[in-house]
C-alpha cells in the first residue's frame, strides 16, 4: 500500500470535514422512509425528495448526476466505462420513539458526533464516498476505471431500486458497498420475511395489539389495549417493570418498553413485542383460550435462534440463524406476528420457509407474505478480497479477517460486489447516550465524524488496490 498516498488522502478528507458534516446534515434533514403506496414515485415522495437533493448536491460538487427513472441515481466525474461502482442508500428506517439528544430529522453535532436518523445508516457513508471520489480525482491518482456512486432509496424496505438498476443497466466491473464493516464482507446471510396469522380469534377482551416500525428493527415499544375485566385488573399488579399500564375509561393501555436494535443482531435489543405477549400469557390476564393463541407468538420470541419455529441452524462460514418477531398487529380478532429471519449461506431458504409453515400450522397459525432474499457470496479466494483486507489491516494495525455478515446490503443485489466499511474504527465513549441509544435503527443514531473520515481514507486506498486487480 502507498502510505504517502494514504496520508495525502487522509489530510484531504480532514480538510473538508466541515463540508462533509454539512452535506450529511442536509440529507439527514429529509425524512426518507420508503413507501410503495405513495404515488407517483416508486419509493414515495420522501425518497423522491432525498434523491433529488442528493443529485443536486452532487452537481454542486462537480459531479455528473443521473436519475434512473426515480428508482435510484448516480454521481460520477466521467460518465464512461469501465467503472468501479459504489452503492449507498439514502432511505432510512422509521424514526421510532424515545429520541432524547436530537430530533430525528434535525441533526446536531455533539462532541464530535452527528446525531440524527440515517447519519450512520447510510447517508453519512454515502456522502463520505462522494468525497472519496473527489479526493482521488483531485490528488491526480491514475486509475484505469472511472468511479461511479449509485444512490439507492429502497435498501431498508425491499431493494427494488437495485433490482431495477441491475435488470435495466450494465453493472460496474466491481462494486464496493460502504454499509457494513471492515475488512471485507464477502457474503451475507439470506433474509426471510413472513407473516404468521392465528387461525383462532381472540375474545373481545383484547381491543388491539400493536408493535414494531419495520421488519428489520427489533421494536423498542409495543402496546395492547384490554377491556377492564376482573382478570385484567388482577393481572395489572403482576406486570413487570418494563410494562406500564394506563387506565382509559373502560379499557387499560399496556405499553411495553424494550430496547431497539437491528434485526441482524437481535440479541443486542430487548423485543417489546415479546415483553408484552409474554406478560399477557404469564400474568393470566386473559382467558385460557386467548392465552393458548398468544402462547405461540410469545414462545417464538423467547429466543432469537429460530427454535420457536423449528428452524435453528448454523454453519462455520456465517454462524447461527437469527429469528425475531419484529411487528405485531390484531385484525378481526386474529393475531399477526411478522418474522425477520437471517439464515446461513449454506441453508436453503425454501426449505426453511416450508418448515416454518409446518411448525406454525401445528400451532394453529398460518404463514402468509413470505419473501426470501437469497444469500450473497463473493468468492473468498479472490485476490481482491485479500488485497482489500490487507489495506484495512495495514492502516488500522489489526489482523481482522474477511467475514459473512448478518445484515443485508446492496451487495446481494448487484453483481461482483462486496461490503467494505465504514465500521472498524473505535469511537470514543460518551456519557450522554443512554443504553439502547446511538445505534443504527435505534433512537439517537450517531456517527463519529473522525471515524468516518478515517474509514473513507481506507476506502480510497481500497479503490486503488481494486483498480489494479479487477
Amino acid at each position: 500500500m502507498d502510505r504517502e498516498l494514504h496520508a495525502k488522502a487522509l489530510d484531504w478528507l480532514k480538510a473538508r470535514r466541515a463540508d462533509i458534516v454539512a452535506d450529511i446534515s442536509r440529507l439527514v434533514s429529509i425524512r426518507s422512509v420508503a413507501d410503495y403506496n405513495d404515488p407517483p414515485y416508486p419509493m414515495g415522495s420522501g425518497c423522491k425528495r432525498v434523491l433529488d437533493e442528493a443529485l443536486r448536491l452532487g452537481e454542486e460538487r462537480g459531479f455528473i448526476a443521473r436519475n434512473y427513472e426515480e428508482y435510484c441515481g448516480s454521481l460520477c466525474l466521467k460518465d464512461e466505462g469501465p467503472f468501479i461502482g459504489f452503492w449507498g442508500h439514502l432511505d432510512v428506517v422509521p424514526e421510532g420513539a424515545d429520541w432524547e439528544i436530537a430530533k430525528p430529522y434535525e441533526p446536531i453535532e455533539r462532541d464530535g458526533f452527528l446525531v440524527g436518523r440515517g447519519v450512520a445508516d447510510n447517508k453519512g457513508p454515502t456522502v463520505g464516498t462522494m468525497y472519496v471520489i473527489r479526493c482521488l480525482n483531485e490528488l491526480g491518482v491514475p486509475l484505469k476505471h472511472n468511479l461511479k456512486l449509485f444512490l439507492g432509496i429502497d435498501e431498508e424496505h425491499g431493494m427494488k431500486d437495485a433490482e431495477y438498476y441491475a435488470s435495466h443497466y450494465e453493472s460496474p466491473d466491481f462494486t464496493l458497498v460502504a454499509d457494513s464493516g471492515y475488512p471485507v464482507s464477502y457474503g451475507e446471510k439470506g433474509i426471510i420475511s413472513v407473516d404468521l396469522w392465528s387461525e383462532g380469534r381472540l375474545s373481545d377482551t383484547v381491543v388491539s395489539i400493536a408493535g414494531g416500525v419495520a421488519s428489520n428493527v427489533v421494536p423498542a415499544e409495543a402496546s395492547c389495549v384490554l377491556k377492564r375485566v376482573p382478570s385484567v385488573e388482577q393481572a395489572i399488579a403482576k406486570l413487570p417493570q418494563s410494562i406500564s399500564a394506563v387506565n382509559d375509561g373502560d379499557t387499560v393501555i399496556l405499553t411495553a418498553h424494550g430496547t431497539a436494535a437491528h434485526s441482524a443482531g437481535p440479541d443486542k435489543g430487548v423485543n417489546a413485542i415479546w415483553l408484552i405477549m409474554r406478560a399477557l400469557v404469564d400474568t393470566h390476564a386473559l382467558s385460557p383460550e386467548d392465552e393458548a393463541i398468544l402462547a405461540f407468538p410469545a414462545r417464538v420470541n423467547d429466543t432469537t435462534d429460530g427454535k420457536g419455529v423449528g428452524i435453528d441452524a448454523s454453519d462455520e462460514m456465517s454462524g447461527a440463524l437469527t429469528c425475531s418477531g419484529t411487528m405485531a398487529a390484531l385484525k378481526d380478532g386474529r393475531v399477526k406476528l411478522h418474522l425477520n429471519i437471517r439464515y446461513p449461506v449454506t441453508a436453503d431458504g425454501a426449505d426453511l420457509t416450508r418448515r416454518i409453515a409446518a411448525y406454525a400450522l401445528a400451532n394453529r397459525f398460518a404463514l402468509d407474505n413470505a419473501t426470501d432474499s437469497k444469500p450473497a457470496y463473493y468468492p473468498r479466494e479472490s485476490p481482491v478480497v485479500d488485497a482489500l483486507t490487507a489495506v484495512y489491516n495495514d492502516i488500522a494495525g489489526k489482523d481482522s479477517k474477511p467475514f459473512v455478515m448478518s445484515g443485508g446490503t446492496y451487495a446481494r443485489k448487484i453483481p461482483r460486489a462486496v461490503g467494505y466499511g465504514p465500521g472498524g474504527f473505535d469511537a470514543p465513549q460518551v456519557d450522554w447516550l443512554n443504553p439502547g441509544h446511538g445505534g443504527v435503527h435505534g433512537p439517537d443514531e450517531v456517527l463519529h465524524i473522525d471515524s468516518l473520515i478515517q474509514a473513507m481514507a481506507v476506502l480510497a486506498m481500497g479503490v486503488v488496490e481494486a483498480d489494479r486487480m479487477v
